[in-house]
């Protein structure tokens, strides 16, 4: 069974993604994902990407989402200029459906969802495979 972590950035559900709830098949265009997040020590081998820019390096994942949890930031100004806010440290929630619907506890933004696909299979896309 292939189980794949995927971070589904807040911002992209409320531009134009469909939520989504644990149980469903989702099929998604996801990059590699290489970089720490704040608030979580999780690997996270993919992100989901509906704005892409570039085919290449772009994958289709499709999978069963067996588990969400919302990515709650806490952010602090930064110190070479006090207007931009920086991630500081944050917390993790399990949820049952994500909707971009996140609200602010504790005085952390929910921003993120880290997303568990089980019984996933994963190709390149088409677009990708064409210009090899």
């Amino acid at each position: 069974m292939n189980e794949y972590t995927v971070l589904y950035e807040i911002w992209q559900m409320q531009c134009c993604g469909q939520p989504f709830r644990i149980g469903d098949v989702v099929e998604w265009s996801v990059f590699v994902f290489g970089k720490g997040v704040v608030g979580t020590d999780k690997e996270i081998d993919y992100i989901y990407d509906a704005h892409y820019e570039t085919d290449e390096g772009l994958y289709i994942l499709r999978g069963t989402v067996c588990r969400i949890e919302a990515l709650f930031t806490i952010y602090k100004p930064s110190a070479d200029n006090p207007i931009v806010q920086i991630p500081d440290s944050g917390f993790l929630r399990n949820i049952e459906k994500a909707d971009g619907q996140e609200k602010v506890i504790d005085g952390a933004i929910g921003g993120d969802y880290l997303v568990v696909l089980k019984d996933a299979d994963i190709q390149q896309s088409a677009k990708s495979l064409i210009r090899e």
